[in-house]
Parts: structure tokens; sequence; C-alpha cells
């Protein structure tokens, strides 16, 4: 949520955050094994993983940067902004 948690910048800062992701993904995998002081909530698509940190359930989403900036802009998630790059 880069619009109330500012800018990230790198995924090191998420320790100790709850970050959303699509479920059996290569990123999921590798946060889950590199990042394990990461919390880790699996969705079954991007969309799901974007709502879950608009409603505030996650505190970011780690995924596909074209995909997310589409899907905030069809969904209507007004509250969310792009805070790094992973």
């Amino acid at each position: 949520d880069g619009a109330n948690k500012g800018y990230i910048g790198s995924i090191r800062k998420l320790g100790g955050s709850i970050v959303a992701i699509e479920k059996g993904s290569y990123l999921a995998g590798v946060l889950a094994k590199k990042y394990q002081n990461i919390e880790l909530i699996e969705t079954k698509n991007p969309s799901m993983a974007l709502s879950l940190v608009s409603a505030g359930v996650a505190d970011a989403y780690v995924g596909n940067a074209v995909t997310a900036s589409y899907l905030i802009k069809v969904l209507g998630l007004q509250n969310l902004a792009f805070s790094g790059q992973t």
C-alpha cells in the first residue's frame, strides 16, 4: 500500500510485513525460501492479491508491474500505488 506506507524501494524492507502473492508463482517460491521473515498470503490471482492490499489485509503485493498497474486502474483501487521494485 504505497499510498499509505510510502516508498519501500527494496524487498528487504518488507521484513515483518504481510505480502499477497499469486499461489504457485515463481516469486512465491523465491520469497518463501529467501525471505522467511515475510509472511505470505497466496492468492488465486493478482486481482485477489491487490484487493487484499487495498482492504488492509496485506501490506503489499509482489508481482508483475504491468498487470498490477492495469488491475489497479480497472478495479478502481485508488488507495494503491507502486512503492518499489523487487
